[in-house]
C-alpha cells in the first residue's frame, strides 16, 4: 500500500485517556509491512468525542514513534505506555478526498458520499 503521494493528507489527533481507554481499535501488523489500521472507533469514548479518527486511516505515529512496517505487538506496546500516561499524539494519514467529493462522517460511518457542493 503505498501510501507516500499526495493524494494522502496526515492529521495529527491528541488524546486523553477516558476510563475505558482512548477509545479506538487498531488492526493490521500481523505481516512484515502490513499497515497499522484505524479498525473501530468506540461509541462515546475518547476519539469518538475528538471526532477526527475514522475507520480505515493508516496509523503513522505513535507519541512521535514511526509505525510504518512495524508489528501489531509493538503498537500496542506502544499504546500501553501512552495509557500509563493518560494521553497519546497520533498522526494518521488517510486518503484525500478528490475535489468536488464529500464525506460527511457521525460515530464512524459515512452518511453522505459524493456530494455536489452548492
Amino acid at each position: 500500500m503505498d501510501t507516500s503521494g499526495s493524494d494522502y493528507k496526515e492529521l495529527d489527533v491528541h488524546l486523553r485517556r477516558m476510563e475505558s481507554g482512548f477509545g479506538f481499535r487498531i488492526l493490521g501488523g500481523d505481516e512484515p509491512g502490513q499497515p497499522i489500521l484505524i479498525g473501530a472507533v468506540i461509541a462515546m469514548g475518547s476519539a469518538d468525542r475528538d471526532g477526527r479518527l475514522h475507520p480505515g486511516d493508516e496509523l503513522v505515529y505513535v507519541d512521535g514513534i514511526p509505525v510504518a512496517g512495524k508489528t501489531h505487538r509493538y503498537v500496542i506496546d506502544l499504546m500501553h505506555n501512552a495509557a500509563r500516561n493518560g494521553q497519546v499524539n497520533l498522526t494518521v494519514r488517510r486518503k484525500a478526498l478528490p475535489a468536488g467529493e464529500l464525506k460527511v462522517w457521525r460515530k464512524g460511518k459515512v452518511l453522505k458520499d459524493n456530494a455536489e457542493r452548492t
